[in-house]
């Protein structure tokens, strides 16, 4: 990648640094959860986290696609030594790291929101927590005024456990978008959606929103 370790080292360090909020998993957390090398209680609070913090769950989605486009199999390696599976893991917490505090430094800077009587309005949805049709799941949200005037939106959709993403729309121009039905065909009823909208304003703020919904 271009670094020493002492660089990698001091860019891992960072990562835990500028994570949202303190309750938030650390890098190291994070990367090790999807190796499966944390124990099933921490793996389970991670989980939980992840459908509340969006932020969070941004970056497993990142971590998940990193280590696929890395040739990674989450799963434990069965006959390596100890030793060879420790430093296996440092190397990869050090990269991993590295590439979590860009990411995360990149998504801070674009997501400050003004502060003050002037902020930009929150996002809100009646789709929150209802019932959507398979064959014509409409999602709607809009922007409560005061704000400035938007720009465009973005859409993630995926399933609670926030391992897999069922669908995604970027560049809207409208508050508004339909998931195609053949997106929803693999998922059993009763399956809970989790759904991130972001409206980006055309001052260069930002604000995101998670909702939760189930299919029927």
């Amino acid at each position: 990648m271009g670094f020493h370790d002492s660089e990698l080292q001091h860019h891992f360090q960072q990562a835990a640094a500028v994570a949202p909020d303190q309750s938030c998993p650390t890098a190291e957390d994070l990367w090790r959860a999807r190796l499966g090398e944390l124990s099933p209680g921490r793996t389970r609070r991670i989980a939980a986290h992840l459908r509340t913090c969006s932020g969070c769950a941004e970056d497993w989605r990142l971590v998940q696609f990193q280590q696929r486009q890395d040739g990674m199999n989450p799963a434990r390696p069965i006959g390596q030594s100890r030793a060879w599976t420790t430093l296996a893991a440092a190397v990869l917490l050090t990269a991993a790291g590295f590439w979590l505090v860009q990411h995360r430094v990149e998504r801070a800077e674009p997501t400050r929101v003004m502060r003050g009587e002037q902020q930009p309005g929150d996002l809100i949805s009646r789709q929150q927590g209802a019932a959507l049709s398979r064959e014509a799941c409409l999602l709607a949200w809009s922007v409560q005024t005061p704000a400035p005037p938007v720009s465009h939106y973005a859409v993630r959709v995926s399933t609670d456990d926030i391992f897999e993403v069922v669908f995604a729309a970027k560049n809207l121009s409208e508050p508004r978008i339909t998931i195609p039905p053949q997106r929803l065909a693999a998922l059993p009823r009763g399956t809970a959606l989790t759904w991130r909208v972001t409206v980006y304003f055309e001052n260069g703020t930002q604000v995101s929103r998670v909702f939760h919904a189930r299919l029927d």
